[in-house]
């Protein structure tokens, strides 16, 4: 399983799926997660938070890479 927090588009998680790996984003913004997961990547609509979190381990077990790019803001 290969977790992408922030996953925007899917972009990142098509090419770990083109390998047959499993795939799930994570990704607030719900018109990009919606067309997430209409290419084929499983996209969850909202904010890392705990519920989330155990949702996807009851669902889909536990990640064995998780990865998150540009998803930190500093105001400086």
């Amino acid at each position: 399983l290969v977790i992408d927090i922030g996953s925007n588009d899917g972009v990142l998680l098509k090419e770990f799926k083109d390998k047959n790996m499993t795939t799930v984003g994570i990704e607030p913004s719900k018109e990009i997660a919606k067309e997430s997961n209409k290419n084929g990547i499983k996209t969850y609509d909202e904010f890392l938070s705990l519920n989330l979190t155990n949702r996807i381990i009851k669902e889909h077990g536990h990640a064995k890479v998780i990865t998150s790019n540009n998803v930190f803001f500093m105001n400086l």
